[in-house]
């Protein structure tokens, strides 16, 4: 447990996660203060620490580690460079907080694991989706059994691909950085293993190139899970929108869930019923923010900062991992919550260059 006092971060890698994101909300906390950034790029990275009154650039992070005092850095540096980034921080002892994905491989993950095991160090990952509110709720009704045995799910995440997110992402079409897979794939299978509290063991999937690159930017899997649950996941780039959203289908009920509602359909409703349902809800909430029966999704906290506006997911993930520092406790997506994520798009990747049905293979911890 750290004592009582200011935390000290690190950040390493100024791109647009960074900027947009985890600046406004780490430096919103009146309990943090936020010492040093590396970036490769001194020239652009001068400014963003300017910005933020970061007092101290290092274009190496390594030496930023050595020289600084930190307790936690946070990893936002392109997907292929995550691992040696969080090895190095690790190995200096400090606790981790790593965007998505864990690295690119289940090996390099696992062996982040076992260091940060071996030293007692807390390793985070930015899986954001599942502080959604309404994917917390669909985990909580699937939890209680309201659904009853589930035995399908399907999740999808489509949008225009990552020049979208920001013009300087010619990185996420590096073979390296796993394309779409490592970008998209690796939300919706996290969402999955949290939603339903049950892992991915079998996977077959297809891919296409609409950009002629070599790297697939669609692909599409079927899988089975521990719990014998069956479903789908559809990941793209070069979509017309951005689209995320999960079904879940069980014995006695189903839900419908996204970023924005939830939805529950049970056995004997109709249309009027639904829509009976709904008006009650409306009236019922008078005065709050609802829409139809559904609940609004989490989108941004004005009161986060006058420089920025974010997704208050990532206000969530945040204060929650540096809770976990401070408190020596088991933070909200661990490091070996990312372990299954990377051996399941293992799978997908040699599923779907083999076109063969494939066994995730998980590692003993």
């Amino acid at each position: 447990m750290l004592p009582i006092g200011e935390i000290d971060i690190g950040i390493v890698g100024l791109g647009s996660i960074a900027r947009r994101m985890h600046l406004p909300v780490l430096s919103a906390f009146e309990d943090v203060n936020i010492v040093a950034a590396a970036d490769i790029d001194e020239r652009a990275g001068r400014k963003v620490v300017e910005k933020w009154g970061i007092s101290g650039f290092y274009t190496d992070y390594a030496k930023m580690y050595e020289d600084v005092n930190l307790d936690i850095v946070f990893v936002c540096l392109p997907n292929n460079m995550h691992y040696e980034a969080v090895l190095n921080a690790l190995k200096s002892g400090l606790n981790v907080f790593c965007e998505k994905p864990l690295g690119t491989s289940p090996e390099d993950a696992y062996e982040l694991v076992k260091v940060s095991n071996e030293k007692g160090l807390i390793l985070g990952v930015g899986y954001n989706k599942c502080f959604n509110q309404n994917y917390v709720r669909s985990r909580r009704i699937i939890k209680n059994l309201l659904l009853g045995k589930v035995v399908q799910v399907h999740g999808i995440l489509v949008n225009p691909g990552p020049f979208g997110w920001s013009p300087n992402s010619a990185w996420f079409f590096d073979e390296r950085s796993g394309g779409v897979l490592y970008d998209s794939g690796c939300h919706i299978v996290h969402l999955i293993h949290y939603i339903l509290d049950d892992r991915i063991t079998e996977v077959s999937a297809d891919s296409t190139s609409t950009t002629g690159l070599d790297i697939p930017d669609n692909i599409v899997c079927t899988f089975r899970t521990d719990k014998g649950t069956v479903g789908t996941i559809n990941i793209g780039w070069n979509a017309g929108v951005l689209y995320n959203a999960v079904q879940v289908h069980g014995t006695a009920g189903s839900l419908l869930s996204s970023p924005h509602s939830v939805e529950k359909i049970f056995p004997g409703e109709d249309s009027l019923d639904k829509t009976l349902k709904y008006l009650r809800a409306i009236k019922d909430a008078l005065g709050k923010d609802v829409m139809m029966g559904m609940t609004r999704g989490d989108t941004s906290d004005e009161k986060m900062t006058k420089k920025a506006r974010v997704d208050v997911t990532y206000l969530k993930e945040d204060r929650l991992f540096i809770d976990s520092v401070i408190n020596s406790t088991k933070p909200p997506v661990t490091g070996e919550d990312a372990l299954r994520v990377l051996e399941v798009l293992e799978g997908i990747k040699q599923a779907s260059k083999s076109r063969k049905i494939v066994g995730v293979a998980y590692h003993e911890l």
